[in-house]
């Protein structure tokens, strides 16, 4: 009984940040940067890494927030770690992206 009250525990407490995320999603890609950062900040300090990925997106792009690419990295080797590819593969395509003004 214990176990099942615990994970429906954790059902309730994780809607309220896979919702912010997917609104924070909408929102950036209707580009209302500063309403989708609003709703990122929680899923963010949580450790959504979907969150995660976008954020960085707009820290790395400025779009909304000031720019920081050495946060939006570092942000985006977390989301990696924990577990999202496509953090990964962002990651790597702006290292490519970076590197290519240099040849």
């Amino acid at each position: 009984m214990n176990r099942l009250l615990s994970i429906f525990a954790l059902i309730l407490l994780g809607a309220p940040a896979v919702a912010d995320t997917q609104r924070g999603i909408e929102l950036f890609n209707a580009q209302k940067y500063a309403a989708a950062e609003q709703e990122f900040l929680g899923p963010v300090a949580a450790g959504d890494p979907v969150a995660i990925r976008y954020y960085a997106n707009m820290l790395y792009f400025t779009r909304g927030v000031d720019q920081d690419r050495p946060r939006a990295k570092a942000l985006l080797r977390k989301a990696y770690r924990d577990g999202d590819t496509a953090s990964g593969a962002y990651l790597a395509s702006m290292m490519t992206e970076f590197m290519a003004h240099f040849s």
